[in-house]
């Protein structure tokens, strides 16, 4: 993808989280016309069915959004990203790599779970 493409997905992307955002309030400007009709009337049933459909429809739209912004921001990390050269590249292969610390449970370990013996022997081989 060029940069090019990507300013192009990133413009898409701001235009769908503001249409995301007119819609979100269009809806909740209706739900809440048919909730105050539904309160004025009395009727508990119809006002608590609009309230999990509220809720319901409510998760769905913070995922939508939730996926929006993470689209976003991988866009905008993508234009700035810089490739490591080919020297950081095998430097980092040639280079020694840090000590590793294992922690092995010990504590009030239940029985049927793997033996400690058997996670030491499985660490040395990582």
């Amino acid at each position: 993808m060029t940069a090019t493409q990507v300013r192009f997905e990133v413009s898409l992307t701001r235009t769908t989280i503001v249409a995301t955002a007119i819609a979100v309030t269009l809806f909740f400007w209706s739900i809440a016309s048919v909730l105050s009709e539904e309160l004025e009337q009395g009727n508990l049933f119809h006002v608590v069915e609009a309230m999990v459909f509220l809720l319901l429809v409510g998760f769905l739209i913070s995922g939508n959004f939730g996926y929006q912004l993470a689209r976003l921001a991988y866009l905008k990390r993508w234009i700035g990203h810089v490739p490591a050269t080919r020297a950081e590249l095998i430097q980092s292969f040639v280079a020694p790599t840090p000590l590793l610390t294992i922690l092995v449970p010990s504590y009030k370990e239940e029985t049927n779970v793997t033996p400690i013996p058997i996670i030491l022997l499985l660490s040395f081989f990582m």
